[in-house]
């Protein structure tokens, strides 16, 4: 199977990838030079940061060699949820009472463990990234 090598800006590693693991999106297919757009996105597999960069002709046209498969969709996949403050996702304010919550729960030791468990994903550790 092929992979593909792309540099994090993250962590400056260089990773391979495998085609299913980039998504490249082209705002117009019959334009596909149009580099000021154009993006591929992927997840760090050394940082677990998700990473979007340009897409210019060089890049795209290597990523289709590679089997990465396009998205031309209206919108980019990452670009799907709310884009800025002003537009929160829908559900209940925060309130007072929410912070102090929050407060008193960072206080108990297993607090991250318990966060963890809701995402079903298990920390990660890094050469440089403590965290």
């Amino acid at each position: 199977m092929k992979t593909i090598r792309a540099t994090c800006p993250m962590c400056t590693d260089e990773v391979d990838l495998h085609p299913q693991a980039i998504t490249l999106h082209l705002v117009d297919p019959l334009r596909a030079v149009d580099g000021d757009k154009n993006r591929y996105a992927f997840r760090c597999p050394a940082c677990d940061v998700f990473v979007v960069k340009p897409a210019g002709e060089h890049a795209i046209e290597l990523l289709i060699e590679g089997g990465v498969e396009l998205s031309t969709a209206a919108q980019a996949p990452w670009e799907l949820g709310p884009s800025h403050p002003e537009t929160p996702p829908s559900g209940p304010a925060f309130t007072a009472d929410d912070v102090l919550d929050l407060h008193l729960k960072l206080q108990e030791p297993g607090w991250f463990d318990e966060l963890a468990s809701f995402t079903g994903l298990q920390p990660r550790t890094s050469r440089r990234w403590p965290w």
